[in-house]
């Protein structure tokens, strides 16, 4: 996940020169646009909301009028259902991250038991 992936290219960029002068010569670049490289993490996070206003805006250009009696077109039920989908995968990735957080949450709070208590276990969702 982001956080995680944040987290990683933090520590290497702390531990391996080569790998921060790499980051910093890629961030300097052109091909960088001026972005640091945490944005470029986000971006893939940041499409599936885009996805879906998209979809929304397309819909809402192409949807038949309220009342109407005509039939959808085809194109419009292509688009509801991309609208569907999409909403189902941002559904879906909202869950993962809530329980990856639970998750997150319980390991911390085992900290405080000095491991005499094991709140998570891989596999297990928190609650």
């Amino acid at each position: 996940d982001y956080a995680s992936s944040v987290s990683a290219l933090r520590r290497l960029v702390e531990k391996n020169g080569a790998f921060s002068d790499f980051i910093e010569e890629f961030e300097s670049s052109p091909t960088a646009k001026g972005l640091d490289i945490e944005a470029f993490l986000i971006m893939p996070i940041q499409r599936i909301p885009r996805f879906e206003l998209l979809l929304k805006e397309l819909l809402k250009h192409t949807a038949k009028p309220q009342g109407s009696r005509r039939r959808p077109s085809q194109e419009e039920t292509m688009l509801e259902e991309a609208l569907n989908r999409i909403q189902d995968a941002a559904a879906s990735i909202n869950e993962n991250l809530r329980n990856r957080q639970s998750e997150e949450q319980l390991l911390e709070l085992e900290k405080h038991f000095a491991g005499r208590v094991q709140l998570a276990a891989p596999g297990t969702r928190g609650v």
